[in-house]
């Protein structure tokens, strides 16, 4: 893999994504996705016809249609009023979507997974990914991360049709990462 990456300035936030996104999560993003609903299978369904008070944390996606391609959307703000964004598309819809190079206002995560649940690290193609106002560009063509500082210019270009199913995660992080209170003993 061509990949090179982007070592950590200390912030909280930096080794958090990396700790979270590197292992497990990338797995258990992959063997969930078969079992997202498809169109028209419905979203969010409650056990209980009672109101609950965590009922306004469970959010339903916009599914989005690139030709024959579904992406899932959703955008909104969280506990603490910040916004945040996530998107899970599939990789053969990069060229679809027409995203030019940007610098986002808010930092960025995007993670490549392959579709296979038994081998999540083959992508089947290569990703050109342009970074910064020099566009440095790297190739990646296995399962990676990347973390994109806020006001930092980016694009993707898919080199050529996936071989098999793989996606891309992004996350549209909150300006300010808060970590939460630790319990008292």
């Amino acid at each position: 893999m061509n990949f090179i990456s982007i070592e950590p300035k200390g912030t909280t936030r930096r080794r958090f994504v990396r700790s979270i996104a590197a292992g497990a999560g990338g797995i258990a993003l992959a063997s969930l996705l078969p079992s997202l609903p498809g169109p028209n299978q419905g979203g969010l369904a409650m056990a209980s016809a009672q109101k609950s008070r965590y009922e306004k944390y469970l959010l339903a996606p916009d599914i989005k249609h690139y030709r024959d391609l579904q992406v899932f959307e959703i955008k909104g703000k969280d506990a603490r009023d910040y916004d945040f964004a996530v998107q899970l598309a599939p990789v053969e819809a990069i060229p679809l979507m027409n995203e030019s190079t940007t610098a986002a206002n808010a930092d960025r995560v995007r993670a490549y997974i392959g579709g296979d649940p038994e081998n999540v690290k083959d992508i089947g193609t290569q990703i050109e990914i342009t970074m910064g106002s020099e566009a440095e560009t790297y190739i990646i063509d296995s399962a990676a991360v990347i973390y994109i500082p806020r006001n930092t210019a980016h694009a993707q270009r898919l080199a050529h049709k996936p071989a098999k199913p793989s996606f891309v995660l992004t996350l549209t992080l909150p300006p300010k990462y808060v970590e939460p209170p630790k319990p008292k003993k």
